[in-house]
């Protein structure tokens, strides 16, 4: 059988110096042998089967009714090739070939083999795996398809298929041509079943090195072809199919090795998905995005915050006693000296009364000691008239007291006294908290990782819950030094000081703030607290 091995041998000097002549001439020896395969003892089989051949016998093509079991596809090969269709065989072999070497990758290869093969031969399907490091082979390109599903059916039957074909090293097909050759089959059979095409067939991609030897030749691809069992199965087809097969070989490896690998591969795709005019665009882009991360830029820490009061006063009772009313409740505004509750009065009358009466005798017995000459009692007689009146003057004072007044214009913070009237109270038990609004302190929370960052004198730009859209604007009076916990988080409070003129802000309203601490690269601000724990997680 004449072959086109040597024409795609390994680079050897004698390989090199063939003429194309001589290419050509091998490639149409090659189209013009005949196929190893017996299809009289296929039509045998296949009519002790009960099933009609698949190619009709030159005999029968020509009316001969007397055939010979023996007699092969190479009297009728010979007689039907007719020179025109080898040289139209042969070119298009030839301009595959030269198609492939000039394609961008093995993926584009595939393409254009699937294609012109479907294009050439009339077949429903062709597809091209080639075998990857591992030993498997992976499926490059389908016929019709630009992208696919590789989990899909019919992906997972030509992966097997094309695994099969390596696994038996040789050529198949379902309907097998000769009957000895059914073994093995199984992955076939189950692509022609469940694509419900008449037959498929499968030509391996062998290295072209051991091709001329008769060495066993390591395969590195399968081309898998399914339609009717007319197109797979004709002679001249199979002829062209097994010769492209030999030739793209070589081209195919060459290709293969000159990709590389899986990163050398991503980026050859990419550098001819991309054009000139975009490279440019991107390097402009990194560049740009380069010098905004290394221009500086102030560091901005979010935090939470909250109002207190500059200073808190408290209104206790002032004995012990019962409320008689309370005339504010909390968020009341109030101003110096107006009446907060009153006490009850009653108790305090009556031991008035009381000790004015006692106040009275006193000044009787000590009248009438001095009219007597006994100066011993009217000595006693006075002491006791001025004990008295150190309580009544104790008594005056506690009757003065008994309307509650605040001491200082602000708002009533805590104190309602509804639910305590009548109810007694002792001396000293805090009744009101009042704090002035005209000036507020901010306390805000920094988290204890950008402790370090804030310093006193820092801004901070503070917005506070139901008044988002009013931005202002403060700096910090100072940090105290102890940390503390707020919400479950460790935190070091700072303090701002902002002027309330229209009492707009109320204490323990809450908002966000943001302190703005020195500047930095850009980079640095967006990535700090990453690299930080990155290096927290090293063990060194």
């Amino acid at each position: 059988m004449a072959t086109i091995h040597s024409a795609h041998d390994g680079p050897t000097p004698s390989s090199q110096k063939h003429s194309a002549k001589v290419r050509v001439r091998e490639l149409q020896l090659a189209v013009c042998d005949e196929p190893e395969v017996d299809l009289e003892s296929e039509s045998l089989n296949q009519k002790g089967e009960g099933e009609t051949p698949a190619v009709p016998r030159a005999e029968d093509k020509h009316g001969s009714a007397e055939a010979s079991p023996s007699r092969t596809l190479t009297s009728s090969a010979a007689a039907a090739v007719q020179p025109t269709d080898i040289a139209a065989a042969t070119a298009a072999i030839l301009d595959l070939n030269m198609q492939v070497a000039r394609s961008g990758g093995l993926e584009a290869a595939g393409r254009v083999i699937v294609e012109r093969l479907v294009q050439h031969l009339k077949l429903d399907r062709v597809a091209f795996a080639w075998r990857r490091p591992t030993g498997a082979c992976s499926l490059i390109a389908v016929s019709g398809l630009t992208r696919f599903d590789r989990r899909s059916e019919l992906v997972e039957l030509l992966h097997s298929a094309a695994n099969e074909a390596v696994a038996r090293q040789s050529d198949g097909s379902w309907p097998p041509l000769l009957a000895a050759n059914r073994h093995s089959l199984i992955a076939h059979r189950k692509l022609v079943e469940v694509s419900h095409v008449e037959a498929t067939a499968s030509y391996r991609l062998t290295e072209s090195s051991k091709q001329s030897w008769g060495q066993d030749s390591r395969t590195l691809g399968v081309l898998l072809v399914t339609g009717s069992r007319a197109a797979v199965h004709d002679p001249a087809n199979v002829r062209f199919l097994t010769t492209a097969a030999k030739c793209l070989s070589a081209t195919l490896e060459l290709t293969a090795r000159a990709e590389g690998g899986f990163v050398r591969r991503s980026m050859t795709r990419l550098r001819r998905s991309v054009s000139r005019r975009s490279v440019t665009l991107m390097t402009m882009f990194a560049i740009g995005v380069v010098a905004l991360m290394a221009t500086p830029w102030p560091y901005r820490i979010s935090c939470r915050c909250v109002v207190e009061p500059m200073q808190r006063r408290f209104v206790v009772a002032p004995h012990d006693g019962l409320i008689e009313t309370s005339l504010v409740q909390p968020g009341d505004v109030v101003h110096a000296g107006q009446p907060l509750a009153r006490m009850d009065a009653r108790e305090v009358r009556w031991e008035l009364a009381g000790l004015e009466a006692d106040r009275r005798q006193a000044m009787q017995q000590r009248d009438t000691s001095l009219t007597r000459g006994e100066l011993a009692k009217s000595e006693l007689a006075r002491l006791e008239i001025e004990q008295l009146d150190a309580k009544l003057e104790l008594l005056r004072r506690r009757a003065s007291l008994l309307e509650l007044k605040a001491p200082l214009d602000g708002v009533v913070l805590s104190g309602s006294l509804d639910k305590l009237s009548s109810a007694p109270v002792k001396t000293g038990q805090v009744l009101f908290e009042i704090a002035p609004l005209d000036r507020l302190r901010v306390e805000v929370a920094t988290p204890a990782e950008d402790y370090r960052h804030v310093k006193d004198g820092a801004s901070v730009e503070l917005r506070f819950e139901g008044r988002l859209n009013e931005l202002q604007t403060g700096t910090l009076a100072r940090v105290r030094p102890r940390s503390e916990i707020r919400d479950s988080a460790d935190v070091f409070v700072a303090e701002v000081e902002l002027e309330n003129p229209e009492s707009s802000l109320r204490p323990g309203q809450r908002g966000s703030a943001i302190i703005i601490s020195s500047s930095h690269p850009l980079a640095w601000n967006l990535f700090h607290k990453a690299a930080d724990r990155v290096r927290q997680w090293l063990p060194f």
